[in-house]
């Protein structure tokens, strides 16, 4: 027995592989931004803290040093010293760069979403709406003598399961409604057959009494209209059964 499987956890397993892959790209994107980041800072670290920095001593309430300390020094224009100040201009952009890094994050994670979809649109989803949709317009046409087949073992598999039953109940519909006006044409085909004895007879007898009215003898024409009242009656026996047969149709 085949396992059915769900499109919610589905989806749930390409978006997990996805995430993964987006924190791996976010891995590999943040070590070497930080190595390069930190390379170029080591490059030109010595010369800021030389310039940037005056060592300042630290002295108690009375008068003893205690300690040393770093006072960093401003720019003519009072801003900070700061370590770019101190990089060539490719540096300096460079590692202005490299701190927006952490804005790719999100992108990555964003991607990973959008990529999922797709991916999970056309393996998972594409084929089994494209056989429903082709399954529902041969429907549509009054082509039923087919099977409806959905690839996959979720909810769109067993769509295209119900989709087959309601399609073979329709065929089966279809048939029946044939086999019972096909037995309705033979019905009316005997009705018709056995209706023309009776209506022969009557035709045939009523034009020899018009024909032979004066000079036929009075035990001629009571046996003449004997035969015509039978058929008569059998006239009016296969009209009771057709009605009764009709009542029986619309049930």
């Amino acid at each position: 027995m085949k396992r059915a499987f769900s499109l919610k956890w589905s989806f749930a397993q390409y978006l997990i592989v996805c995430l993964v892959v987006a924190g791996l790209l976010c891995l590999l994107t943040a070590l070497p931004c930080e190595i390069l980041r930190n390379a170029l800072g080591e490059k030109y670290r010595d010369y800021y803290e030389s310039d940037a920095f005056l060592w300042s001593y630290v002295v108690d309430e009375n008068g003893n040093t205690v300690g040393k300390t770093r006072i960093g020094i401003t720019a003519p224009d009072g801003s900070a010293v700061t370590l770019e100040d101190y990089m060539e201009p490719r540096d300096r952009m460079i590692y202005t760069l490299l701190q927006y890094y952490p804005l790719l994050m999100p992108l990555y994670f964003a991607a990973s979403v959008a990529v999922t979809s797709v991916l999970f649109y056309r393996r998972r989803l594409k084929r089994p709406l494209e056989a429903l949709d082709a399954a529902a317009g041969r429907i549509a046409a009054g082509e039923l003598e087919f099977a409806v087949e959905v690839p996959g073992r979720d909810e769109l598999h067993r769509l295209g399961e119900s989709f087959d039953t309601m399609r073979a109940a329709l065929a089966e519909n279809s048939r029946e409604l044939w086999r019972t006006l096909e037995d309705s044409r033979r019905m009316q085909a005997a009705f018709a057959h056995d209706l023309r004895t009776p209506l022969t007879v009557l035709r045939g007898y009523d034009e020899f009494l018009l024909k032979y009215q004066g000079r036929l003898s009075e035990e001629k024409v009571r046996g003449t209209l004997e035969t015509m009242h039978a058929s008569i009656e059998r006239l009016e026996r296969y009209t009771q059964r057709m009605g009764a047969a009709q009542k029986l149709e619309r049930l």
